[in-house]
């Protein structure tokens, strides 16, 4: 089968196992290669400094004054008309909304492209690890809430954050990826999943059956060894024309060549033949048979 047989719309699923698992070589050998962990960790980074700049409003101006009423500084009536209460409110209300459209932005770019601010930063993708297409934004919503929901124990989303370092499959996939069933991708130095025709072409690729190498056919020079196998042009006749060669005569039969079947013509300058003037008849007279004409 040739690359180009290959069905376009076919819906088996590439690259897994007989248990239905995906298979990490079929993966490398699309040029596929796993995000370095130095650079997830540098789009973790990104992605949680920014949510944090987004938090700044908050709790420069919400926090301090919940924290008084939580205190029992003032009561009720008097957080309500205190002066900086609308300030409060206002700057609460744009954290809560800016975080929110840069959570649903970062899970919808996520889910269609396999991208966050942080990874598209540090040049890595997110695919299905088992389709290894665009993850979906179902997917990307359950890793998220997945990693969110760690918080609820002071040090849990630094583990989860970690937990690449202990992947046994040794393809940097956290226990956060495994639930939504991610895997990041090296872009940089590996294929673009989300480069549609060079994906196709290397499904193809890997998919079509390897073409049996061809025997080579004999080469029509002569070569150094001339073994006898091999193929040896004739003799060149006098027409400047290759031909079949004959065997030689043997030099004791009558008419043969010195030089065999073909004689070569003798090398060298050959004297010409002397020529004796005649003399024409007169018109007048005819000369008698066997005499000589004087001389006038």
């Amino acid at each position: 089968m040739e690359i180009w047989e290959v069905a376009e719309n076919d819906d088996r699923i590439e690259g897994l196992t007989a248990d239905g698992k995906p298979d990490p070589a079929y993966a490398a050998s699309l040029g596929l290669k796993d995000a370095p962990l130095g650079r997830r960790a540098l789009a973790a980074g990104v992605d949680i400094v920014c949510y944090a700049i987004l938090q700044v409003p908050y709790l420069v101006f919400t926090l301090p004054l919940l924290l008084k009423l939580a205190q029992g500084k003032f009561g009720f009536a008097r957080f309500m008309s205190h002066p900086d209460f609308m300030l409060a409110v206002i700057a609460g209300g744009a954290t809560v909304l800016l975080t929110l459209i840069y959570a649903i932005l970062q899970i919808v770019f996520h889910g269609r492209r396999g991208v966050t601010l942080g990874k598209s930063i540090a040049g890595i993708r997110s695919v299905n690890v088992k389709t290894l297409e665009r993850p979906g934004i179902g997917r990307a919503f359950l890793r998220a809430l997945v990693l969110w929901g760690s918080g609820i124990v002071p040090i849990a989303p630094i583990v989860f954050l970690a937990s690449p370092l202990f992947d046994k499959e040794k393809r940097g996939r956290g226990w956060h990826d495994k639930a939504a069933e991610i895997w990041m991708v090296d872009v940089r130095e590996g294929l673009d999943p989300y480069d549609e025709k060079r994906m196709r072409i290397a499904r193809k690729t890997v998919a079509a059956a390897p073409v049996a190498e061809r025997k080579s056919l004999p080469s029509l020079s002569t070569p150094h060894d001339h073994d006898a196998g091999s193929y040896r042009p004739a003799g060149r006749v006098s027409a400047g024309v290759l031909g079949v060669s004959r065997p030689k005569a043997k030099r004791d039969e009558p008419g043969a060549s010195p030089g065999g079947a073909l004689a070569t013509p003798p090398s060298g300058p050959v004297a010409p033949k002397p020529v004796t003037p005649t003399i024409p008849p007169s018109r007048g007279a005819l000369p008698n048979q066997g005499q000589t004409v004087p001389p006038p």
